[in-house]
């Protein structure tokens, strides 16, 4: 009976030492997270063509100034797949592109024609998140926390992928030929900053020590446009305006983006 009483005190000794352990100030990590981007669209020229994509990897830091109240800071890369198409089937969109590149209004002429009937567009994002944690104590080894923040993301790269017609001799007054331009480039296409607020809720499992792993779902609304609202001569879209005399209009795509985000990680 007396070695039973000794076992469970050193065990119990142990597993609250474990605990205390782990209520360090910092907490580093490594993360991994996947989700979906809902997109919606402010311009009546572009569609969304589906829920768009979100990959994501990068390292984490928690600090805490009491055992329940702290701070999340990051530092993320995002690889995205979002698709889009034009609205109106009755009036089509356009561009001129010279290799890879999507000319500009005032640099259009002389660049062959493309009418673009999907688009998949593939950004890379290095993203910041700047979130208050909440956490509860543990229950054995699992404890809850909640966040809420900001996910400030800054545009690193942009590759365009469009299906669509290409013209014979280059002429809109052509037969069509059907198309496909890959990894083409726009500058200017897409915003710098894309700015989103949220929260998460997750659960963190101790294992050994200090060292935790983790798992969150987060939901963060986009309040800022993902697409720059460029003035005519950086615009690279256009159609023919019917109810103008047929006259080339140039315009630029209009869409915010929230996401919902699953995210894993390592934390020491």
């Amino acid at each position: 009976m007396r070695k039973i009483i000794i076992f469970a005190f050193l065990t119990a000794t142990n597993f609250i030492l474990a605990q205390e352990e782990t209520e360090k100030k910092f907490q580093a990590g490594l993360t991994f997270g996947t989700g979906v981007n809902l997109n919606k669209t402010a311009t009546k020229k572009m569609a969304v063509n589906g829920v768009g994509s979100n990959l994501s990897v990068g390292v984490g830091l928690n600090y805490f100034m009491t055992n329940s109240i702290g701070a999340h800071f990051g530092l993320e890369l995002d690889f995205e797949n979002n698709k889009i198409r034009p609205s109106d089937v009755t009036s089509p969109s356009y561009y001129q592109f010279s290799d890879t590149k999507i000319l500009k209004s005032d640099e259009a002429e002389g660049g062959t024609y493309f009418q673009y009937t999907n688009r998949t567009q593939k950004p890379i994002y290095l993203t910041i998140p700047t979130e208050l944690y909440f956490r509860t104590k543990y229950f054995g080894y699992l404890r809850f926390f909640g966040k809420f923040g900001l996910r400030s993301s800054f545009l690193l790269g942009n590759k365009i992928f469009d299906e669509g017609f290409m013209f014979e001799n280059n002429s809109l007054a052509g037969n069509k030929i059907a198309a496909e331009n890959n990894t083409m480039k726009a500058a200017g296409d897409m915003s710098f900053l894309r700015e989103t607020v949220g929260f998460t809720l997750g659960a963190e499992y101790n294992f050994s020590g200090s060292t935790s792993v983790f798992a969150e779902l987060g939901y963060y609304y986009g309040f800022i446009p993902v697409y720059r609202s460029n003035k005519e001569k950086n615009q690279t879209l256009f159609y023919f305006d019917q109810t103008n005399n047929g006259q080339r209009t140039y315009y630029s795509n209009d869409m915010t983006q929230s996401q919902l985000h699953i995210k894993i990680g390592l934390l020491f």
